[in-house]
């Protein structure tokens, strides 16, 4: 069943929906495009995308994109190199400027286009242009970045080298992504690694092509303030070193760590995937890319706290309409092998010899596998002994496991429903081990929350309420029962401190309540609940004078005063061996900050409903 099901919905998802612009004479070759609202974001449906012979005004082909965001155009010649232009009335221009049009053959080619912030009219407004220059790095002169220039049609790249990165738009720049080798650059949120230049028309990046060799392309991305986006497009023939003898690290799962380490008492999974049902307009957020970008080793307790400040700008890929969607990836680490292995060699087996880093692959059919990305040894290095570290001193696994992802995966292929399939390699210069399946995932869709009882702005309501919830939408999944978690609060607005009123359990932890259906949630407010020591939670006074958390000493809210009420932590999950899918609905504590379920940080709910309470 499991099999027609995934051919079904490839077909749907990558083929059927394609939009074609067919003509008489057979065309010289098919492109084909997804255009999303932001990365990890939904599809834009009606944008015009044209095709032209790159540096030229010559258009070999256009299109308009339909469902998700997909279109596929037929073109009478194949130019070198294109040039992609996508307008729509209401958004930002958006330009790929030197693609290859073998990139986008059988498998699209993403393109990101944001919704206008100064000028909805793309006719009016000009493609940021974007300059490259390539430099050798010669070490001990000034920053580094004083080499020789390097022109990449004639001369390979073996070893580190300097891009510095010129702008010219009508509008200032909002950011300048470091240039990657074989992936977009993009939000640090769903893009490993990333770091970046802000309010600036120049930058430089000293960039390394570990784990690369022969063409690869390399991508630099850049944003205006009206959101026109410049997408520049370089090749460069990279030139790796053979290894020769090396003790091979096959990459081991981190569920197999985990499973070692908690002697089968504990267990991590390889894959997991968030599905957000407010998306945050992924463009640039500094705080993951400073955490990166420190020359020195971050103290583990910083990449914990770390993760609550980000500032998720609520917005209006494929993920759900005005979603997100992603993935985290892990492995274990060959550091952490290495230093498990010392500790306790008769547990752990040898790893090797440290890897350049690590190729991933994802795949829809378990069979067929595409590059994802690289990333090196040293940018995960010791991220799964955190992992290890924290969770074995009890901090919440969640909180971790969103703050040590050793890649993410924010791509277009994502999406509810269909089965996505991850493997991985080790890389040694010109060798690469055999690949270490990670597992697979189905994404579950998005949900939201419907407040039942009280309804907003109810009058006369019961000193002690019975809150009454459900989710609007009922999940499924092949993997397993989809699990649902709430947790519920009331607001007092009639002291400065708009406290909070929420249950806690009888150890003073934050109470959260689940279900594995999609049915009403009935939850009464029980006070001090005296007559009942059965109850394993009270409620939390909002108004004690301590940091802890204090039951609420009375037996019902008060008579005659308006309180408002909401589920600020609303989430579903279903987890298997090696994978676990989460739709997350609502995780709100304060503005900006949630309470560690949603890797972003935080996401608020639609409603808190008032509520006026009456004599009884």
């Amino acid at each position: 069943m499991k099999k027609p099901l995934l051919l079904l919905l490839l077909t749907l998802c990558v083929t059927l929906l394609f939009v074609s612009c067919a003509g008489i004479v057979r065309p010289a070759g098919v492109l084909r495009f997804v255009v999303t609202n932001w990365n990890s974001g939904p599809g834009v449906v009606g944008a015009t995308v044209e095709v032209y012979e790159s540096g030229t005004a010559n258009r070999v082909g256009h299109g308009v994109t339909g469902a998700l965001g997909a279109v596929e155009i037929d073109v009478s010649t194949l130019p070198a190199k294109i040039d992609v232009k996508v307008t729509k009335q209401g958004f930002a221009r958006s330009l790929v400027q030197g693609l290859k049009p073998e990139t986008p053959g059988e498998t699209p080619f993403g393109i990101i286009m944001k919704t206008a912030t100064l000028n909805p009219d793309p006719a009016t407004e000009t493609d940021p242009v974007v300059r490259i220059g390539f430099f050798g790095i010669e070490t001990g002169i000034g920053d580094g970045r004083a080499g020789a220039p390097i022109d990449i049609n004639t001369q390979p790249i073996t070893g580190p080298f300097t891009v510095k990165v010129e702008v010219t738009a009508f509008h200032h720049i909002t950011c300048i992504y470091a240039p990657h080798i074989g992936r977009v650059p993009g939000d640090s949120d769903v893009t490993f690694d990333q770091d970046h230049v802000e309010n600036d028309t120049e930058a430089e990046f000293d960039i390394t092509p570990i784990g690369h060799d022969g063409e690869v392309a390399l991508y630099t991305a850049v944003y205006d303030y009206n959101g026109n986006r410049a997408l520049k497009v370089d090749y460069l023939q990279v030139n790796a070193t053979d290894p020769e003898e090396v003790a091979i690290y096959q990459p081991m799962t981190l569920s197999e760590l985990a499973d070692r380490y908690f002697d089968g008492e504990f267990a991590l999974e390889n894959i997991w995937t968030y599905t957000r049902r407010r998306g945050k307009k992924l463009d640039v957020d500094p705080r993951e890319a400073r955490i990166l970008g420190k020359a020195e080793p971050l103290h583990p307790s910083e990449r914990i706290e770390s993760h609550w400040g980000s500032d998720p700008l609520e917005g209006s890929r494929v993920a759900p309409e005005s979603g997100n969607l992603w993935s985290h990836l892990f492995w274990t680490d060959w550091r952490t092998a290495y230093q498990r292995h010392i500790d306790d060699p008769g547990k752990f087996p040898n790893p090797g010899d440290e890897p350049d880093g690590y190729n991933l692959y994802y795949s829809l059919d378990g069979v067929n596998y595409a590059k994802l990305g690289f990333v090196t040894e040293t940018s995960v290095a010791e991220f799964c002994e955190l992992i290890l570290f924290f969770i074995s001193i009890d901090f919440d696994v969640n909180p971790v496991m969103n703050s040590f992802a050793l890649y993410k995966d924010p791509s277009i292929f994502l999406h509810p429903g269909v089965r996505m399939h991850y493997r991985l390699t080790s890389v040694y210069g010109t060798l690469e081990s055999a690949p270490t399946y990670l597992g697979s995932v189905v994404p579950l869709d998005s949900f939201n929350i419907e407040l039942e009882n009280p309804v907003d702005d109810e009058v006369d309501v019961s000193l002690n309420p019975v809150l009454k919830w459900k989710p609007t939408k009922a999940l499924e999944s092949p993997e397993g029962d989809v699990t649902y978690t709430y947790a519920p609060f009331i607001y007092d607005w009639a002291q400065s401190g708009n406290g909070l009123i929420f249950p806690i359990t009888l150890a003073g932890k934050l109470a959260l309540f689940t279900s594995d259906s999609a049915d009403s949630i009935e939850l009464p407010f029980t006070g001090a609940n005296p007559s009942d020591p059965n109850i394993g939670w009270t409620w939390y006074n909002p108004y004690s004078d301590t940091n802890k958390f204090v039951p609420y000493d009375e037996d019902t809210l008060e008579p005659y005063k308006t309180y408002n009420w909401g589920v600020n932590i609303a989430f579903a999950c279903v987890k298997d061996a090696d994978s676990r899918a989460y739709s997350i609905a609502a995780d709100y504590k304060i503005p900006y900050y949630g309470w560690g379920f949603d890797p972003i940080g935080c996401m608020e709910p639609d409603l808190h409903a008032a509520f006026t309470t009456g004599a009884q």
